[in-house]
């Protein structure tokens, strides 16, 4: 269970460096429609549900590794004279 869900983390997390610049590049999230696209076209409320979940799932899990790496630092910080 847990190799499965690590695997899907790596699978689902975009690198953080490549979402930063798509963010740059695009003005809005990866997968997620921009204003003017739905303004034009409308929206699919299941499939926003659909994007808006993996999107919380996504932040989730970098919550998790956030979380991970703070409490890295703190044990190297304890350890240390």
């Amino acid at each position: 269970m847990i190799e499965n869900f690590r695997r899907r983390q790596e699978e689902l997390l975009p690198r953080e460096k490549d979402l930063e610049q798509s963010i740059k590049e695009h003005k809005k999230l990866p997968g997620i429609p921009s204003a003017e696209e739905i303004s034009k076209t409308g929206v699919n409320l299941a499939n926003m549900d659909a994007k808006l979940l993996q999107k919380i799932e996504e932040l989730t899990l970098y919550v998790i590794e956030l979380k991970k790496e703070i409490n890295e630092l703190k044990k190297e910080k304890e350890v240390k004279p």
